[in-house]
């Protein structure tokens, strides 16, 4: 019968490089740096553009999100729109143009 070997007592490190788990370690504190940053950026971002983004009527966050937010990307949108709201496909243009403009202004004065 065949039996498993059992592993060598030498008394060294069974990694080749001994100070592995010391940059194991490093290597998630610095990960942990990254997304502490790319946390901060965030908050940052949402301070800037909720304001905005809350001086907009619920109809037109609701245009600019199915044309922007949602997974589909436009796809269909002006459709969606459309049969949702009874609007024509010309108004629903007209107002999804305005509130990307009253949203550009809000966000960056222009």
């Amino acid at each position: 019968m065949i039996s498993p070997r059992a592993a060598k007592i030498t008394g060294l490190p069974k990694a080749r490089n001994p100070r592995s788990g010391e940059e194991a370690l490093a290597e998630s504190l610095d990960k942990l740096d990254v997304l502490q940053e790319r946390y901060r950026q965030a908050i940052e971002y949402m301070d800037w553009f909720e304001p905005a983004w809350g001086t907009l009527t619920d109809e037109e966050q609701h245009i600019l999100r199915e044309f922007y937010m949602t997974g589909n990307q436009r796809s269909g949108a002006a459709v969606r729109l459309q049969c949702e709201l009874n609007y024509s496909e010309r108004q629903i243009e007209r107002l999804r143009s305005k509130a990307l403009s009253r949203l550009s202004l809000m966000l960056f004065g222009k």
